[in-house]
Order: structure tokens, then C-alpha cells, then sequence
């Protein structure tokens, strides 16, 4: 009798025959070994089958040029040189068709893309329109700053001020109003306006899809998803936003339906209007990382740029503190600034509705700091509602 591992084997001799029977733990255990096995056996075969998909798809290339060839072999071309011939053809083609693409692609890159504008300038504040589809830093081209720069260069007097201070920044797809300082008291100050809700600020957008509400709020924490995305979530953390909004349906010049929205943000988280959109299920338009991929029912792509814009800031007086070259400051070096305001239509895209922004953010309002109203022609009536 010999025991081993939990399992029990007893030998003995039966008509002169040596025969060994087990307990029925062994036979447990003989039963798992043999499922390990067949496992083994599976796993292998997998993994043959998978060097197997690999040698097919590193042949897939081989096989399209055999099929190019035998397709070329069909048309019948008389001698193996003037199939050459016909094969350099193609090629040639194909090559010419390719730099005309590019060559179109760079052309429609450079015309769609605007250079900045000065909207608003003081001897402390600088106001710019900051075209979409540019980086406010320079990531593999030139950013908003950098560019800025070249073209005080370029010209001396597109701006005065010798050196500007960021405080602020927009998203490279959104368009509008970004505000630089002209002094390190002013950006500070500007800065501590911003973090205080001091600043009031106003944006347009478009989206393709009505939303679940047509006006209100929208609030809750902002969370970091996948693949730089941000997801709006009830969590209770620092990083809370909100949004007021306003929203009615308008038709664009080429007849598709649309809905505009008008955003005031209470907080200025990144992808904020963008994330909020997206929560009212109105993903703005073009917008493909958020869902508003811009398409229609054919899948033929309908929209140029992503529709969201800065469309108006005020900014009240702010108490500036100058320091010397101790850090120190004085009476005599501290001043006000005036308070402003800067309203900037959105000029890049073909659905923007121009006549409807006038009617909200009209120019005779801007220096008188009041509140617009917001009109929405709907079944019901007109809606009247102020932010």
C-alpha cells in the first residue's frame, strides 16, 4: 500500500497478475489531470490557428498584388512590355491623384483658417478673436501666442503693448474671444476675476438634436473618461460645474433644421459646454468626440467646423496693484481699471444664424451692461427668459 499526495494505492497480486487500484480520490484527480490536458491540447490549437491568421494577413498584400496582376493579365495586353507599361501607367495615376489631393487638402487647410483679430484694446487689457481650429499654445504648429507674436512683428502696430500676459484660454475647435493682460498685476488680476465668477461670460452654439430641456441649468462634477474626454457625473468633489442655458430651433440657409443654444457658464472647467451639451442629449455640432459627429442621414458629412463660439465678455473694474522691484506696493501705484465689454459675432461656418445672434447680443447693448432677453418663437407663444 503506498499513499501519495492524498491519493491511495493499493497493490496486490490477483492469479499471478500485478494490479493496482486506486481510491476515488485518485480517480478524481486522474479525471482533472485528463481535463488538463484536452485544455492544453485547446489552448495549443489556438494558438495555431493564430500563427495561422498572422501568416494570412502578412500574405494579404502579396495576394492583392497577385490579383492586380492576374486582373491586368485578363485585359489582353499583347507582350510582358506592354503590360509593364500599362502597370507603370496606373501607377503614375495613382501618384498624380494623390498629390492633387494634398495639394487640395493643404490649399482648403490655409483658406479655411483665419488669422487673428484685435476686438477690443486698452492700456491694460487685450481682447482678440482667436479663429477655431487653432491651439492657443503651440503644439506641431503655431498656437494662438505664437502667432500673435509674429504678427507684432510683422506689424508694430497691430497691438500696443511690448510684451501680453495669458489669464485664459479656449479649446482649439472653439472660436471667439480670448483676453490677454498687458502687465504681470494686470494678468493677476484678471485671474483672481475669473476664479471669483466676476467675469460674466456668453457662448453660442449649434446642435443637430433637440435637447431633453429647452432652457434651465445644467450642474454636476466633472470626471476625466478615456482618450482625453471628460463625463459629467452627481459625484460631490472640488471640481463641480454648471451651466444656464437657452435653447429654440432655427433653419439654417440650406434648410436643415438646427437647434441654437446660448450658454452662460458659471464655471470654467475644461470641455465644460461641450460635456453639458452632451448631458441634454444635443451633442454640438461637429463635435466628434463628444457624439456630434456632424453627418447626416446618408452619412455625408455636413459640417465644417465644431459650433461652439465665445461670443461676449464683460469684464467690471478691477483694483490693480503694482509692485516695485522689492514686491512692495504703494497708494500711488494702485489704480482702477475701466470695466468693458466685447461682443464678436462667430464668422467661420456655414450654419451659424448671424440675424438670430443680433437679435440677442445686439451692438447697441454693449456698452449699457444690461441684461438680454432671450426670445424663443415657439407653438406655444413667445417664451421670455433672462439668464
Amino acid at each position: 500500500m503506498l499513499k501519495h499526495q492524498n491519493r491511495l494505492w493499493i497493490d496486490f497480486n490477483v492469479n499471478n497478475k500485478h494490479v493496482t487500484v486506486c481510491s476515488w480520490t485518485a480517480v478524481f484527480s486522474r479525471e482533472r489531470m485528463q481535463r488538463s490536458v484536452r485544455e492544453s491540447n485547446e489552448a495549443s490549437s489556438r494558438s495555431f490557428l493564430r500563427g495561422q491568421n498572422l501568416r494570412l494577413g502578412l500574405l494579404q498584400p502579396r495576394l492583392r498584388r497577385w490579383k492586380k496582376k492576374e486582373a491586368t493579365d485578363v485585359v489582353k495586353v499583347g507582350t510582358n512590355r506592354e503590360r509593364d507599361e500599362v502597370l507603370e501607367k496606373e501607377e503614375e495615376e495613382e501618384e498624380e491623384e494623390m498629390n492633387a489631393k494634398n495639394n487640395d487638402d493643404k490649399n482648403s487647410s490655409s483658406s479655411e483658417i483665419m488669422k487673428p483679430m484685435v476686438l477690443y484694446e486698452d492700456d491694460d487689457v487685450l481682447a482678440v478673436y482667436k479663429p477655431a481650429k487653432i491651439s492657443f499654445h503651440s503644439e506641431f504648429e503655431d498656437g494662438l501666442v505664437k502667432i500673435l507674436r509674429k504678427m507684432k512683428e510683422e506689424d508694430d502696430s497691430f497691438y500696443c503693448a511690448s510684451k501680453i500676459y495669458t489669464v485664459h484660454r479656449i479649446d482649439k475647435p472653439t472660436s471667439g474671444i480670448v483676453l490677454f493682460a498687458k502687465s504681470k498685476a494686470v494678468a493677476k488680476a484678471l485671474s483672481l476675476a475669473f476664479e471669483k465668477r466676476e467675469i460674466v461670460k456668453y457662448y453660442v452654439g449649434v446642435s443637430e438634436r433637440k435637447p431633453r430641456k429647452k432652457m434651465g441649468k445644467v450642474s454636476g462634477a466633472m470626471k476625466r473618461a478615456r482618450r482625453g474626454m471628460w463625463m459629467l457625473t452627481r459625484e460631490q468633489s472640488l471640481n463641480q460645474s454648471m451651466t444656464s442655458f437657452v435653447s429654440f430651433g432655427f433653419s439654417s440657409h440650406e434648410n436643415v433644421s438646427l437647434r441654437y443654444f446660448v450658454f452662460k457658464p458659471e464655471t470654467g472647467k475644461t470641455h465644460q459646454l461641450r460635456v453639458h451639451a452632451k448631458s441634454l442629449g444635443s451633442a454640438l455640432l461637429g463635435d466628434e468626440m463628444y457624439g456630434g459627429s456632424g453627418k447626416n442621414d446618408n452619412e455625408v458629412a455636413i459640417s465644417d467646423r465644431m459650433y461652439l463660439h465665445a461670443a461676449v465678455m464683460r469684464v467690471p473694474k478691477l483694483r490693480i496693484f503694482e509692485e516695485d522691484d522689492n514686491g512692495e506696493t504703494s497708494s500711488s501705484s494702485t489704480y482702477e481699471t475701466k470695466a468693458f465689454q466685447v461682443i464678436s459675432e462667430p464668422i467661420e461656418g456655414k450654419y451659424w444664424d448671424n440675424v438670430v445672434f443680433r437679435k440677442f447680443f445686439s451692438q447697441e447693448k454693449e456698452g449699457n451692461f444690461g441684461e438680454w432677453t432671450f426670445e424663443e418663437q415657439n407653438t406655444s407663444g413667445l417664451l421670455n427668459s433672462r439668464l
